[in-house]
Parts: C-alpha cells; sequence; structure tokens
C-alpha cells in the first residue's frame, strides 16, 4: 500500500472508505448555481490546505462516464479520491425528489453526508435559464427548475439551505462551508432552516 493511498480490492480498486468521509452534497433546481458555489467550495478548501475533491453530475453528460447510470460511476470514482488523499468531497448532484435523495445515501454508506439545498426566487431562476440557454431545451428547463424548486419548498431534505439571489458564487460557497463547518462541530448544527438572505 502506496503512502496517502487506502487499501484496494483483488480486482486494484480502492475499497470502501472508512465510515464518516464528510460530503457535502449541493442540491436546487437547475439555474441555482449548483455548479458554480461548488467549485468554488472546492477552491477554497484547496486554499485552506483541506484535502479534498470536487465531482459535478453536469460532467458526465446526459448518461454515466463508465455505466449508464452515473451514479454507479460515482460510487466507483469518489473511493479513489479518497485513496488519494481527499479528506472531504464535494459533489454536486441532480436531486429532484426525495426518493433520489435516498438513493444517492444508500449508493455511498460510508459518507458523512450533509445536503446543502441552493435556493433562487422565481424570476431569477428563469432569468439566469434564459441567459444561459438559447436552445428549444429552455423552456424545459425552466419548467424543471420550478417543479424541482416547489417540490422542494413543500417537503424541505436538506441540512443547510443557501439563497444563491445577487450572491456571487464564492458568497454562495462561504455561507456554505461556514455552516458545513459549524455542523460538524461536536454539538454544532447548522443555522436554522430558512434562506439566508444576501448581504
Amino acid at each position: 500500500m502506496q503512502p496517502g493511498r487506502g487499501p484496494s480490492t483483488a480486482a486494484g480498486e480502492p475499497a470502501a472508505p472508512a465510515a464518516g468521509v464528510p460530503l457535502l452534497l449541493i442540491i436546487g433546481p437547475p439555474g441555482v448555481g449548483k455548479s458554480s458555489a461548488a467549485r468554488e467550495m472546492n477552491r477554497l478548501l484547496e486554499d485552506s490546505r483541506t484535502g479534498s475533491a470536487y465531482v459535478d453530475r453536469d460532467d458526465f453528460g446526459v448518461d454515466g462516464l463508465l455505466d449508464g447510470d452515473p451514479l454507479v460511476d460515482l460510487q466507483q470514482m469518489l473511493p479513489s479520491r479518497v485513496a488519494e488523499g481527499a479528506e472531504r468531497l464535494v459533489v454536486a448532484w441532480r436531486i429532484a425528489s426525495d426518493a433520489e435523495l435516498a438513493r444517492f445515501r444508500a449508493a455511498l454508506p460510508w459518507a458523512q453526508i450533509t445536503v446543502c439545498r441552493l435556493h433562487a426566487g422565481t424570476k431569477e431562476l428563469l432569468d439566469r435559464i434564459a441567459d444561459r440557454e438559447q436552445s428549444f431545451l429552455r423552456l424545459h428547463l425552466q419548467s424543471m427548475a420550478l417543479e424541482t424548486a416547489r417540490r422542494f419548498d413543500r417537503q424541505p431534505s436538506e441540512d443547510i439551505l443557501i439563497a444563491t439571489d445577487d450572491a456571487s458564487p464564492q458568497l454562495v460557497a462561504v455561507r456554505a462551508l461556514r455552516q458545513w463547518m459549524r455542523a460538524r462541530e461536536p454539538g454544532g448544527a447548522p443555522e436554522a432552516r430558512g434562506p439566508v438572505a444576501p448581504r
């Protein structure tokens, strides 16, 4: 076993990490800023010399990289990142229901998952999608964004809720990391639920 690497299976792939690896799962509707915020969170962790790894569902394309199911790819990818020295994981993922969130948790039983939902107002979501998507997919994404946002507003599943209206990815990242670190302190807990208004 090389220094800094965990045990491997007989097939040469890293074994499942020890239980309790911190994973911040970034969820939210299309256009809310999941990818931008998660990239910035990973950069901040790297700047603080915390071993971290970042995975974005959007980088997998329509289907998975290796399998038809992107979650299977994630199951194979994250243990390698931990074996290479990642102490914290930041994952931006498309979650549209409680059932999908439960499936994500079940796929990574070794991870200590904190769910951070990003939130934005209706007009903000629609405008962001309109600005970045000029194809026929625009109306589909806008409809999906509003449906997903309403579903999570009705049945909140997150540990942390951050508003992205008028907030840069850097500011969103700082707020999310601050609450994540607080939640991981002995006896700590995220701030009271509710969108964090931009300052």
